[in-house]
């Protein structure tokens, strides 16, 4: 729908508010589950951090010396054109691909030789509570 001639886009923006764009109202007794702000995000440790990973199928390099850090609560993608290593990555933070070289760290610890059932799972992670 469109703004009417009179009306500005900012009057009809105000009028006809994006639902998915408009602030969550908390409901009374709720923790406070805003974004976290620079300082916090900062000081957050990795969650999940690769160090010079390398993994080869059958003589051929799909990963070769991967640095990756995600912090805690940090939203994430991996995006890259097809062989780039995007699902090589995936299977070695699951536990399902042994890395060739290099060292794979969840929440600071080491999970080389770690199998995936015995890792520790993903929640949400909070940056503050209120």
């Amino acid at each position: 729908m469109a703004p009417a001639r009179n009306q500005s886009l900012a009057e009809w923006r105000e009028t006809n508010a994006d639902p998915l764009r408009a602030e969550a109202t908390p409901r009374p007794g709720a923790p406070n589950y805003s974004r976290c702000t620079d300082a916090e995000s900062d000081s957050r440790s990795p969650a999940v951090e690769l160090r010079g990973v390398s993994v080869r199928y059958k003589g051929v390099a799909a990963l070769n010396g991967i640095d990756l850090a995600i912090r805690q609560g940090e939203f994430f993608s991996l995006l890259g054109s097809s062989g780039c290593g995007k699902t090589s990555t995936l299977n070695v933070i699951g536990g399902f691909v042994e890395p060739d070289a290099g060292d794979l760290l969840i929440e600071g610890r080491s999970m080389r030789h770690v199998p995936a059932h015995q890792r520790p799972s993903f929640r949400a992670m909070r940056c503050s509570r209120t």
